[in-house]
């Protein structure tokens, strides 16, 4: 008979019961539990100890809580994460990924099943220092509501850090990509680190908790909000990365980032309605919100149109039959023209939201919508021309890869910014140059288009040529791609209904006869 810790072992997620054993004997984990209260108890003695007898009347608490927050901070935003982002990379360094994938357990499991080792170890971490946080209680200064606070604020980001981390640690699969970003992910970590603790500081010496303002939960929901929906976008980039080639990984991901561009639309129409209603958003606001979004999009576009549009037919078998719903779907579905296709229609809607929103607002500048108008045009020109790299590098070779062509658009957009102004400063004579001269530099362009009313048009025009002939170049990829998912035929056959089978006729074995009844 089977115990109930034993049945509920069974239940658990096998890949966290794993990545738990083997955590939880490392010596990375004890070592980490061990400088932990060690350095818990040394800023108690020594806090004490400096504060002498004052500590029986004076408030102490918030500087004992800081003390104790920056212990478990580094704890939580440091050593979690990382070790969630070496789970991947050694199980790839190791070869001990290829056993997992051809097992039972789905890309999602491995994932959320490391994503719970990490969330068990920072309990344990917690478990450890909540005596010396609850010590701080008693010292005046602070109260339940703003530790309870501080904590759950922790933990939330923690987990988007260690998500942040797992996601990042399942692109890059050469052992020299991987050195680099363990390089990089230790310097953000760091960085964030030092974000949560100024965060904390701040809210408790400077600023304060202003927990009786109805700003203050505003401004959390939306941080809790955005904070989500990132988790959401690093959870499907990891899933994608471990998912087989021949699968979809591709819709996920795009969800996630048409989530993460709706959400701010929505979320700045609705705040700017509801805390100011009769002000209108400035020309500064407008400006910088859309070029925020366009390099939203620019950045996470560069994935999307750089895959191969190749659709297998594992993916055909699960399209609808609906040819209207097929066509909906094609933007989402795997493949760099319709990835193009997808980011064109999102770049195209922010432009018209600018349009609509500085022609309804008389205190906006028309040059706004130019300005806007050019970022646009740029960001659909490295677009094109990295859907264009990658067609034609894997028709040239078969080791052609996404990120060769991502590599080519980032260092063509370097050279054009850097170039312009190299040759101004090599030339001898110091004459005036025209600003198509500087066409190939999105800054200065789109200062002059927002600054002189003499050459926007001129400008405009360019860009708007260009960025065709850039969509030109890829519009009968756009359409096969379209028209592959709309004309696709590879569909399951129809379940035929069981039909009802006769009975068989009775037989006897040989040399034998039936009944007269049987027979008859």
């Amino acid at each position: 008979m089977h115990l109930p810790a034993e049945r509920i072992s069974d239940w658990l997620n096998p890949i966290f019961v794993k990545e738990t054993r083997q955590a939880l004997k490392s010596r990375q984990f004890i070592a980490t539990f061990l400088l932990l209260l060690t350095a818990s108890w040394l800023a108690s003695s020594l806090g004490m100890l400096m504060a002498g007898s004052e500590i029986e009347y004076q408030s102490n608490g918030r500087a004992f809580f800081s003390a104790y927050y920056a212990i478990l901070a580094f704890a939580i935003d440091i050593v979690v994460p990382f070790a969630a982002f070496r789970s991947v990379v050694s199980e790839r360094d190791l070869f001990t990924f290829e056993l997992l994938s051809i097992t039972t357990l789905k890309p999602r499991q491995v994932v959320l099943g490391k994503l719970q080792s990490a969330l068990l170890q920072v309990f344990i971490y917690f478990s450890a220092i909540t005596p010396f946080i609850a010590f701080t209680y008693l010292l005046k200064g602070i109260d339940v509501l703003t530790i309870v606070f501080v904590l759950a604020a922790s933990l939330f980001w923690s987990m988007m850090i260690s998500m942040a981390a797992l996601g990042i640690s399942t692109v890059a699969r050469q052992r020299t990509w991987q050195s680099l970003l363990t390089i990089g992910v230790l310097v953000a970590l760091a960085l964030g680190w030092g974000m949560a603790l100024q965060s904390v500081f701040g809210g408790l010496f400077f600023v304060g908790l202003a927990f009786d303002r109805s700003e203050f939960w505003v401004c959390c929901g939306v941080t809790l909000l955005y904070g989500g929906l990132y988790f959401w976008l690093f959870f499907q980039l990891a899933v994608a990365q471990l998912t087989f080639e021949s699968d979809n990984r591709s819709t996920g991901v795009r969800l996630a980032v048409a989530a993460l561009f709706w959400t701010t639309v929505a979320l700045s129409t609705g705040l700017l309605e509801s805390w100011a209603p009769g002000l209108s958003p400035s020309s500064g606001f407008l400006q910088f919100w859309s070029l925020l979004m366009l390099v939203h999009w620019l950045v996470l576009g560069l994935a999307s149109t750089t895959e191969p549009d190749f659709l297998s037919r594992r993916i055909r078998r699960r399209l609808p039959r609906s040819r209207i719903v097929r066509l909906a779907l094609a933007p989402l579905l795997p493949g760099g023209a319709r990835g193009l296709l997808f980011v064109l229609g999102h770049v195209a809607l922010l432009w018209m939201i600018v349009a609509v929103v500085s022609a309804q607002v008389p205190a906006i500048d028309r040059a706004v919508q130019s300005t806007v108008g050019g970022a646009c045009c740029y960001a659909l020109v490295y677009l094109g021309l990295a859907t264009a790299f990658a067609r034609w590098g894997r028709a040239v070779s078969s080791e052609f890869r996404p990120a060769h062509a991502r590599a080519a658009v980032v260092l063509l957009a370097a050279l054009g910014s850097l170039l312009p102004h190299l040759v101004r400063f090599l030339e001898i004579r110091r004459m005036e140059l025209s600003p198509l001269f500087y066409i190939t530099d999105p800054v200065s362009t789109l200062q002059t288009i927002d600054a002189q009313d003499d050459n926007r048009k001129m400008l405009l025009l360019v860009l708007a040529a260009v960025s065709v002939l850039c969509l030109a170049i890829n519009t009968r990829a756009l359409l096969a791609g379209v028209m592959e998912i709309v004309n696709s035929t590879d569909q399951p056959p129809p379940v035929p209904r069981p039909a009802l089978e006769a009975a068989p006729p009775l037989s006897s074995p040989p040399g034998e006869s039936l009944p007269t009844s049987a027979a008859g």
